[in-house]
């Protein structure tokens, strides 16, 4: 059972689920916050505690008597609690003619912290970066994370983005709480959680109107057993059953190619400079395109697999010069008898773009510049615009970084149009895959907040609809050229934009910034949607790669056993890179090891894993016991243990595997109390296991297969 209270402030001053009290004491905590917009732009906001009275109504309360500049404004929230949940919702009323809503902050309340990471009671899971455990709130502090605004960064918790599911979840081993939106429209959100001084930590749902004084869907606390699967569990169910408009399962979806469930190995490389993305970029070893071919061919014989070559710093305007690609460094020619020989191979290809910004000049190439053509088309009404009417791109924009620009609005037909022309050519030119939307994380594009585009002035539910608008074109205009063209985007695609994005370019492992990365996306989405491994982006500068020589190693099976699809990033002679942003003169990481370990895994991917891990349910995993390695960082945090053997669950047809992967070069051990038939890799017979331990071959992988009733 969830009981609740209230103080005569309004706060939720007391929330016990099964006899555990999870509401910290003395400091007190607002039970929401409202934000509003002048006419010039500028924040007014206001909180329950600028109320004189919260009075007791129904099922819930009524604020009124606000002590700010806002005499006639009255809040209402409603309660309802039915065992161990409780679902809420608030309106306002008598919001000054003159301001807009933007935002509204409900329910907050104020948790106890016993995330500290030294007494191993509790976790809080979020599902920024595809799913991550935070133990650490101070590490997590240092990252900067918040409220959203505009400009957005890409990183922070904003939903649909880089979070792509709009849930969050605190547990301990006695019990936990679960928190969501019940928002089959998605409209944007932040969804973070912030610390509040030693002995609590402030999980809080920002909930973007449109301008409408209220929000207009249930969020839902609720106590629960279990862990971040279970909280997985939970939202999937809800997903399914209420109308949130999901594609057909990867089995039954007639749009994607036949190649995708084909397990390709993903080469990622640049064609211009040696590992990072600032400065001069010079052609490099890889250009002419069909310089990589021998690299091509090795690798797929090697691994009995198609490759596919996934092309950075590329693009004949200007790397990094969204949103124009056209033409292809070299020309239109050499990419496309690249993209012929590669498919006379068996392989495939692939591009990275850089989403629906705008490039007024790059500080990569300095001679591009949009400057002129930006005048003379009066092209400043397309761009996003913030509160104040500024116009501020912040991802990747800046004088020293790549490019100086704006953001193209969603909403603009002059948006959509560029796009569509743009993919159009991509297609024509027979490239199989188009990452198209980097710097558009989870596919989420920037705010915009323009009195005159059509749109209302703050964002809200119209955003994430001119979005899922401009992916249904893009996609209508692959489809036109033959729907070879798979379209993605950098990060996993978010909720409401998987339809269109069915291939993307994970960043779960960036959760090793502030936690743990944990295969939550996958547990949700993984029968809907494909991901990659993805590109790692400053990941090898994070870890202290000295003392994990198998970081890599660590990587390629995570995400095996996740269902990702296997990628590597590549340094000079086709060798491999621990991750994008290392460059080549660098040490790297151990070869052999890692092709013999992708040669192994992918074997499985394609072979008996295949029914699980490209078109299975991810289910809660058991507990495994195996030996330990610490992984230590590059900044001030505390070294974190990682197990020997990496697992996951999955379920198919009426039947149930156990996936384990030993990414080092050592035999390694588990132990675990389910049976069923064991499989290795040259066991096409399989044995009875009935529990116990069992050995898994170095860099390599086992399956433990049951019936569900087992």
């Amino acid at each position: 059972m969830l009981n609740i209270r209230f103080n005569e402030k309004g706060d939720l001053s007391s929330l016990i689920f099964d006899g555990m009290e999870y509401v910290a004491p003395d400091r007190q905590c607002p039970l929401f916050t409202i934000m509003m917009r002048n006419l010039i732009g500028g924040p007014e906001t206001a909180t329950s505690h600028d109320f004189a009275a919260a009075e007791v109504s129904g099922n819930g309360l009524i604020f009124r008597k606000c002590k700010r500049d806002y005499p006639d404004l009255e809040a209402e929230v409603s309660v309802r609690v039915d065992g161990a949940q409780s679902f809420w919702k608030i309106g306002f009323r008598g919001v000054p003619d003159d301001l807009a809503v933007e935002w509204i902050s409900f329910p907050d309340v104020r948790l106890k912290s016993e995330i500290s990471g030294k007494d191993g009671r509790g976790r809080f899971f979020l599902t920024n970066s595809e799913g991550c455990l935070i133990d650490d709130m101070v590490s997590r502090a240092n990252f900067h994370f918040g409220r959203v605004e505009y400009p957005r960064s890409g990183v922070e918790g904003f939903y649909p983005g880089p979070v792509a599911m709009q849930f969050q979840a605190y547990y301990t081993p006695d019990g936990g709480l679960y928190f969501a939106c019940l928002d089959p429209g998605h409209s944007p959100k932040g969804i973070d959680v912030l610390g509040d001084g030693n002995d609590a930590i402030l999980p809080f749902f920002q909930h973007f109107t449109g301008g409408k004084p209220g929000i207009g869907y249930e969020t839902v606390l609720r106590g629960f057993h279990g862990d971040w699967q279970d909280a997985c569990a939970i939202y999937r169910d809800w997903m399914e059953s209420s109308g949130c408009a999901m594609p057909p399962k990867l089995g039954n979806n007639s749009r994607a190619p036949a190649w995708l469930t084909e397990s390709p190995v993903i080469l990622i490389y640049p064609v211009k400079g040696r590992g990072f993305d600032a400065g001069t970029l010079e052609p490099n070893q890889y250009f002419p395109y069909a310089n990589m071919l021998p690299h091509t061919e090795r690798l797929h014989r090697r691994w009995d697999s198609r490759v596919m070559p996934l092309l950075m710093h590329w693009e004949g305007t200007a790397p990094w010069a969204p949103p124009y690609v056209w033409p292809p460094f070299g020309g239109e020619k050499m990419l496309e008898e690249y993209a012929d020989a590669l498919h006379e191979q068996d392989n495939l290809i692939g591009v990275y773009c850089s989403g629906i910004a705008w490039t007024q000049r790059s500080y990569i190439n300095k001679e591009y510049s949009l400057e002129k053509r930006f005048e003379e088309e009066h092209l400043a009404v397309e761009m996003c615009t913030g509160p104040r009417g500024e116009m501020w791109g912040k991802c990747c924009n800046h004088r020293l970084a790549q490019r100086l620009g704006y953001d193209l609005c969603p909403a603009r037909e002059f948006t959509v149009k560029t796009v569509e022309a743009e993919l159009g050519k991509l297609a024509r030119a027979n490239i199989d895959y188009v990452q198209y939307f980097d710097q558009n994380q989870g596919g989420a594009p920037q705010f915009c907040y323009s009195k005159k585009h059509g749109h209302p002035p703050t964002p809200g539910e119209w955003h994430t609809d001119s979005m899922r608008t401009l992916l249904a074109k893009s996609t209508a205009v692959l489809d036109a050229c033959g729907g070879r063209t798979v379209l993605g985007c950098e990060n996993a695609a978010a909720e409401p934009y998987i339809s269109d994005l069915q291939l993307n370019d994970s960043r779960n492992a960036l959760g090793w910034y502030t936690g743990t990365p944990v295969p939550a996306y996958a547990f949700v989405f993984h029968e809907y949607v494909t991901n990659f491994i993805g590109n790692g982006v400053g990941l090898a500068t994070l870890i202290d790669l000295g003392n994990a020589p198998w970081f890599l190693q660590f990587l390629l099976a995570e995400g095996f056993v996740s269902g990702n699809l296997l990628s590597v990033v590549l340094r000079e002679g086709g060798q491999f890179n621990w991750s994008w942003g290392w460059r080549w003169d660098s040490p790297g990481p151990d070869q052999e090891n890692a092709e013999v370990l992708i040669g192994h895994l992918n074997r499985w991917r394609r072979g008996r894993a295949k029914e699980f891990l490209v078109f299975g349910k991810m289910v809660k995993t058991p507990r495994i016991e195996t030996g330990t390695l610490s992984l230590s960082f590059t900044y001030a945090r505390e070294p974190v243990e990682i197990p020997e053997i990496l697992a996951c669950a999955w379920e198919s047809n009426g039947k149930r595997a156990l996936i384990l992967a030993n990414f080092r070069n050592v035999p390694a051990k588990a132990k675990l109390s389910v049976s069923g038939t064991l499989y290795d890799s040259t066991d096409a017979e399989g044995q009875r296991f009935a529990g116990g331990t069992l050995d898994v071959p170095p860099l390599d992988a086992v399956l433990l297969l049951a019936a569900i009733s087992e």
